[in-house]
């Protein structure tokens, strides 16, 4: 697999206030990786970061073998980059349809394919983004990102707030994305299991630093680290397994 994205000792944050340090990390295409951390350890700020979002104090994020450290948002946007914010920002006074086109790109994503994976959106289609539901507005947020036809795709914690059969419904949306290999994801989620039970790689932070980077696989396997490093007990992932199996937690 061809390397796509090398993050290189990179510290950034906002303005004068730093959040990350010295973060190394790279990813092939098809991959998937889990961001894992504790609430506040900079998640959302290292997907804010490759999207050109916070200033960069040091190092280099490269992309596809070319520096992007300091490239506006909306150029990574048209290099293939997509991002979901935990924010989603919808466009209120924009349609359904319109908020999908705004900002596309030609490619295999259209908005008959994204109809066809989110049917709630086909059937509202002419409705204005303020007139959806918070699953609904998650739901176009992650067809907008789509629609830009990304190489890699950024998930700022998709299911957060969203009623369990909703979740559950987006969980199998992205667990079909990343099976399918021929994107590259990102994904920052509150229910760790689910993350890693859909990703290949893991990389655990904490107080804006890499203390665990892994494969799912071994880290599913080892309880005694969910906990050390996540705070994941084993009542913690059975209730994950209930969310996502539609059962009340």
């Amino acid at each position: 697999m061809t390397e796509l994205l090398k993050v290189d000792d990179l510290t950034a944050g906002y303005g004068a206030s730093v959040v990350l340090e010295n973060i190394s990390f790279d990813l092939r295409r098809g991959e998937a990786l889990a961001l894992l951390g504790r609430n506040g350890v900079g998640k959302s700020t290292l997907l804010a970061t490759l999207m050109g979002q916070t200033r960069v104090h040091g190092g280099a994020v490269h992309w596809k073998h070319t520096p992007i450290t300091h490239l506006a948002s909306h150029f990574r946007a048209g290099q293939g980059l997509g991002w979901v914010p935990q924010e989603r920002w919808i466009f209120p006074s924009l349609t359904v349809h319109e908020n999908l086109t705004v900002a596309s790109r030609a490619g295999h994503w259209t908005p008959h394919r994204i109809y066809q994976l989110f049917p709630s959106l086909d059937k509202r289609r002419t409705n204005l983004g303020d007139e959806l539901s918070g699953g609904e507005q998650q739901m176009l947020a992650m067809g907008r990102a789509l629609m830009i036809n990304p190489d890699l795709l950024l998930l700022d914690e998709p299911t957060e707030g969203l009623a369990p059969l909703v979740a559950k419904d987006i969980h199998s949306i992205i667990g079909s994305l990343t099976r399918a290999g021929d994107m590259t994801v990102i994904v920052v989620e509150q229910h760790v299991r689910f993350a890693l039970s859909i990703c290949t790689k893991a990389l655990v932070l904490d107080r804006g630093r890499v203390v665990l980077a892994s494969d799912t696989t071994s880290l599913l396997a080892d309880s005694s680290q969910l906990e050390q490093y996540i705070g994941i007990s084993r009542s913690n992932s059975a209730n994950d397994s209930n969310l996502f199996n539609g059962d009340p937690q």
